[in-house]
């Protein structure tokens, strides 16, 4: 059992003849001094001196510490996200960086203006062979430049893709091989017009240089020359001449063919 139980501060205090002391220590508001005498009359709970000291008007000095220690934590917590966060900076403009470094270190590896594409991969044609591919696409088309030819890319669409049987767009053998060759020995520039009419599935396509060839290709057949003239502007309308009228699709394919 102890002397002071059950005694307030000031029985405490008046019993150990400290009362003076007390006032003195209050009146230079010595917290730390008040800290040791409440001690010595046996009131040692933290939250009881806090209590009594902040009764007094007086600041406890350990909560300065706690917010000192809070703030150093949150500086801590804050060069420790810093790093985190130029990382995963890095990480998401690293690959738009590539593309820009490569777009710009070599003038043939031309991508189309008209397109959005910023994302390319180079791929490997063959093992051994030194020959590559640069490889692209945005929502419209796929593109593609092969290395060691003087043609600056081949347009490829998606509907395109989606009539080509087993079309992989990281493998140029399956992208209608007869198609992208006619492309490559014929023209640097080709547009195209996908023509879906009465169950017939087939893709005109128009070479502009060095005349103006014509290629029809249906589903699962081969690759025929025709002397159509498309209007890319009116629903993809065939015409036999610019001036003609216009015929209906399905004929036109069949008689061209």
């Amino acid at each position: 059992m102890t002397l002071y139980k059950g005694m307030t501060v000031n029985e405490r205090l008046f019993l150990s003849g400290r009362m003076d002391e007390f006032d003195a220590l209050v009146r230079a508001k010595d917290v730390n001094g008040l800290k040791a005498l409440l001690k010595d009359v046996e009131i040692t709970d933290e939250s009881s001196m806090r209590a009594i000291i902040e009764s007094l008007g007086l600041e406890y000095m350990p909560r300065q510490k706690e917010t000192r220690c809070a703030k150093r934590k949150w500086i801590k917590f804050l060069f420790l996200l810093v790093p985190l966060c130029l990382v995963v900076l890095l990480m998401a403009f690293s690959n738009a960086l590539l593309n820009c470094w490569m777009l710009l270190i070599e003038p043939n590896y031309i991508i189309p203006k008209e397109s959005n594409i910023f994302q390319f991969d180079v791929n490997q044609m063959n093992e051994g062979s030194g020959d590559w591919w640069i490889y692209g696409q945005d929502n419209k088309n796929y593109y593609y430049y092969i290395g060691h030819d003087s043609l600056p890319y081949i347009t490829f669409s998606n509907g395109a893709a989606q009539i080509c049987s087993g079309f992989d767009k990281l493998n140029v053998n399956t992208w209608c091989g007869k198609i992208t060759e006619a492309f490559k020995s014929r023209d640097t520039t080709v547009t195209y017009a996908e023509l879906f009419d009465d169950g017939y599935h087939a893709l005109l396509y128009r070479s502009n240089y060095p005349d103006a060839l014509f290629f029809v290709k249906l589903s699962d057949s081969s690759l025929y020359e025709v002397d159509s003239i498309v209007d890319f502007y009116e629903d993809f309308t065939v015409y036999q001449s610019e001036t003609d009228l216009k015929k209906k699709q399905t004929r036109c394919i069949e008689k061209n063919i």
